[in-house]
């Protein structure tokens, strides 16, 4: 059975499998958790829910690799398959697997705080400008509430950022 829908929620719930068209054309097809785990474009990430998306050049840092971002900010991230060092790459990041942290990580400020009941919907900006958001879920009263204007560190999982093709680079 083929279901036409326009709504994520329908996309990643009720399908084995589910295809992403953009204007006529496929952009992606594979089982939910798929194409929002690892989506090949801009558009299936959109399509598929809030994300983050960070650019800048490869470089190699002893065993490991980090993407050298505007205004000094320095990411790690896993190796991408292809890796050349020097070239300009595109990473994303969805905003329920980044972390907020008072030490480590990239310098941002909170700039917008949305309690939404189970989860607090952050925006931070970084130093190099960029607005991300950061969904933390509430789990305890005891946790650190982050206030609007206060400093913040932004961290995530390297195996968590999703390389796009070239072809997303400009």
């Amino acid at each position: 059975m083929i279901f036409v829908t326009h709504d994520r929620e329908e996309v990643l719930a009720v399908g084995e499998r589910a295809c992403v068209l953009n204007s006529g054309t496929v952009e992606q097809v594979g089982t939910p958790a798929e194409l929002y785990r690892a989506p090949v474009s801009e558009f299936v990430a959109y399509f598929l829910g809030d994300t983050n998306f960070l650019e800048g050049v490869l470089r190699k840092k002893e065993e490991s690799w980090v993407m050298d971002c505007p205004n000094n900010v320095t990411v790690s991230i896993a190796k991408p398959v292809s890796a050349v060092e020097g070239e300009h790459a595109k990473i994303l990041v969805r905003p329920e697997l980044l972390k907020l942290s008072s030490s480590s990580g990239v310098e941002a400020t909170i700039t917008q705080k949305d309690f939404l009941g189970s989860h607090t919907r952050y925006s931070v900006q970084l130093t190099s400008g960029e607005i991300m958001n950061v969904l933390v879920q509430n789990s305890s009263y005891e946790q650190k509430s982050w206030s609007m204007g206060e400093s913040t560190h932004v961290t995530f999982n390297p195996n968590d950022a999703v390389f796009l093709p070239k072809a997303e680079v400009e």
